[in-house]
């Protein structure tokens, strides 16, 4: 009798762990990773829509006066070249940047530290988009996709072809995909992301 007890007990055990492995992504860290289960995060926010160089800097605007994108996803429609950066210091970009398979091209020539596409991102989510483009800079930390990242920011799906061509002398950190990441309690999360960029 004692045995069946504890048979049952421990069935009872394994079922809910099932039960709790089966339940529905709700985020997009998910253990398998897939662009499908992460485009799940879409169905309860708002989408904004960019396909055209005019309305990626009509975004890099909002963003940078202070509009907030959390919980909000930002889809790229289209390829497009761009050379505006999104976010500052004190207004990070803050939502999911899906780039449905699409290339954002991102040429800029800047002689300030911290430049690419995102310049500063806070707990942000970046799927299923590749950056192209060149980057010519005499500051550190230029980047292909985030300079300075904040919090929990996350790259599923990414590809960086970003080429920078540093003239730095001395400290001439870059990076692929994030120039810095905060030193505080933040962390970096990648899957399925290729850089060959260089």
């Amino acid at each position: 009798m004692k045995r069946l007890h504890i048979w049952r007990r421990t069935l009872a055990g394994i079922l809910s762990l099932c039960l709790i492995c089966a339940a529905p992504a709700t985020g997009f860290f998910c253990p398998s990773g897939s662009i499908s289960l992460m485009a799940q995060a879409e169905d309860n926010t708002s989408v904004v829509s960019i396909g055209s160089t005019a309305d990626w800097n009509a975004f890099a605007a909002a963003v940078n006066s202070g509009t907030d994108y959390t919980n909000q996803t930002i889809r790229l429609t289209a390829d497009i070249t761009v050379n505006a950066m999104v976010g500052t210091e004190a207004h990070p970009f803050t939502g999911k940047f899906n780039g449905d398979g699409h290339t954002l091209t991102f040429n800029c020539n800047s002689s300030a530290e911290y430049t690419a596409p995102f310049r500063y991102a806070r707990d942000a989510a970046f799927y299923n988009l590749r950056v192209a483009g060149t980057i010519q800079t005499s500051a550190k930390f230029a980047s292909g996709i985030v300079s300075e990242a904040r919090g929990v920011t996350g790259f599923v799906s990414c590809r960086s072809s970003i080429i920078i061509q540093s003239s730095v002398s001395g400290d001439g950190t870059h990076g692929g995909f994030v120039g810095r990441a905060d030193s505080g309690t933040g962390s970096l999360v990648f899957k399925d992301c290729l850089f060959d960029g260089a």
